[in-house]
C-alpha cells in the first residue's frame, strides 16, 4: 500500500462534514449496484493487483463480487442526481481471476455530485475501521517493518493482506470472556520481504480502540 494514498483518502473521510438531510436509502442501493459503482471497483482491483505484483499475466475475465458494506456518513442525492451529493462509506469485495481471488476494501466518498472519489483502504478481512486503519499502520505497521526488515534503505511499505485470527470475541485459558477483543494478521511487503506480524486490539469502552503488537497478552 502507498502510504500517501492511505493518508489523503483518510484525511478525506476525516475533514467531510456531517450529512444532516435524510438519506435516500433506495438511491443508495441503486447507485451501490449500478454498473458505473461496479466499474469503479474494477478499476480499483485491477490497478492493485498490478500494484501488489498479483495475476499480471491473467487473460481472464474480472468479476467484482459484492461482500458487505459500512455507512459512515449517510449518503444524500438530489432529485436528478446519479451520483450522491454526500456520504462516506467502505465497500468490501471479492476480486476474481483466472481461478483466484482477493479480498479488496475500498473508501468511497462523495464530490456533491459528481463521480465519488475512490480509493482502498487494507486489502484483507480486518474489522479495523479506516480511521483505526491510519492509526495502525503510522504507528505500528511502519515501526514493526523498521525493526523486522534487513533493506534499511528500502523506504516502500504495500500491505498484502489481513485476516482476523482471533474474536471478535476471546475467552483465555481459564474460560474468562474478553467481549470485543481481536487479532489480526497483517501481512506487509518491504522492497523484496514479506514480514508478517501479529496485533492485538482492545475497545476502550469510548467508542475507540487500542491496539498492541503481538498476541493478546490475556
Amino acid at each position: 500500500m502507498r502510504v500517501n494514498q492511505l493518508l489523503i483518502i483518510i484525511a478525506i473521510f476525516s475533514s467531510s462534514s456531517n450529512v444532516h438531510a435524510n438519506p435516500s436509502l433506495a438511491k443508495a442501493e441503486s447507485y451501490m449496484t449500478s454498473q458505473g459503482f461496479y466499474k469503479q471497483l474494477y478499476d480499483l482491483g485491477v490497478y492493485w493487483d498490478r500494484e501488489l505484483n498479483i495475476q499480471r499475466d491473467c487473460n481472464s475475465k474480472y468479476y467484482v463480487n459484492p461482500i458487505s458494506h459500512a455507512i459512515l456518513t449517510p449518503l444524500t442525492f438530489n432529485n436528478e442526481d446519479v451520483y450522491p451529493v454526500g456520504g462516506v462509506w467502505t465497500f468490501r469485495y471479492e476480486f476474481k481471476r483466472c481461478n483466484k481471488s482477493k479480498i479488496y476494501n475500498a473508501i468511497v466518498v462523495a464530490k456533491n455530485g459528481k463521480e465519488p472519489q475512490m480509493g482502498m483502504l487494507v486489502p484483507g478481512t480486518t474489522y479495523c475501521s479506516p480511521l483505526l486503519i491510519r492509526d495502525l499502520f503510522v504507528g505500528g505497521v511502519a515501526g514493526m517493518v523498521a525493526i523486522k526488515r534487513k533493506d534499511e534503505s528500502c523506504k516502500t511499505i504495500k500491505v498484502l493482506d489481513t485476516k482476523v485470527t482471533k474474536g471478535p470475541d476471546i475467552t483465555d485459558s481459564a474460560g474468562k470472556e474478553h467481549p470485543g477483543m481481536w487479532e489480526e494478521q497483517w501481512i506487509v511487503k518491504s522492497c523484496n520481504e514479506t514480514i508478517t506480524m501479529t496485533f492485538c486490539f482492545v475497545p476502550d469502552g469510548n467508542n475507540g480502540t487500542n491496539w498492541s503488537s503481538g498476541k493478546c497478552k490475556i
